[in-house]
């Protein structure tokens, strides 16, 4: 069966069989995260200097890959390096299944605080996986001390905007107002549910963003 292209978006390709997981209450798939992930990038381009966003793809090799091979990666490490923010896209398939879990949860390293925070809206259902992303990072970077802290929250698949929006709540990209915010990181503990918007309603935004790309022209050429 054929299953055409409908977006190619810088390095997301986007299938007719991924824009229908929006429809209902499917679960996503790794092309979807990745596309939003990127979506988000380009958006908050600025933040970026500040915030690394990592693909579905990439956080599965950094947490699976031989060690040897992820500390040849000078990119990544060089990202993890220079970041202040480090958000992961947690899956719940392990190294023989690759991408083929179902359940998305969202694991950010704050730099600074050095605390791992971990959501996830099945409490703590992703746990193993994060665990052992975290240790691969800590284990990058070479520190010790860092927390692990788990926030419950209501739809694990917006978090990450929310996030960023939060931290870009100034202007400022010179790093002196972007992160005045995190002085006090309390507002990384308060995802509460009337915080996030509606999970049908993203859905419906994410289609009708991927229409947009469609008209602007970045769609896939026939």
């Amino acid at each position: 069966m054929l299953d055409p292209i409908l977006l190619q978006y810088h390095s997301t390709t986007l299938r007719l069989s991924d824009f229908e997981l929006l429809n209902g209450n499917r679960w996503l798939n790794d092309t979807v995260i990745g596309f939003y992930y990127e979506y988000l990038e380009q958006k908050h381009k600025p933040a970026m200097a500040y915030a690394s966003l990592l693909s579905p793809t990439v956080a599965h090799w950094l947490t699976y890959a031989a060690y040897d091979d992820v500390a040849g990666n000078d990119d990544l490490l060089h990202a993890f390096r220079t970041r202040d923010y480090i958000f992961v896209p947690v899956n719940d398939g392990n190294e023989e299944t690759k991408l083929a879990g179902t359940h998305w949860s969202l694991l950010v390293y704050a730099k600074r605080e050095n605390k791992f925070i971990y959501y996830d809206s099945l409490n703590q259902y992703n746990t193993v996986a994060a665990k052992h992303t975290m240790n691969r990072i800590i284990q990058c970077l070479d520190v010790s001390g860092a927390q692990f802290v788990v926030i419950r929250v209501p739809l694990q698949k917006h978090v990450t905007s929310r996030i960023l929006q939060r931290v870009i709540l100034s202007k400022d990209y010179s790093g002196i107002g972007l992160f005045a915010v995190l002085q006090d990181d309390s507002w990384f503990w308060t995802i509460e549910s009337d915080d996030m918007p509606d999970t049908q309603q993203w859905r419906v935004d994410i289609k009708m963003l991927v229409r947009q790309l469609q008209l602007e022209g970045i769609a896939a050429q026939p």
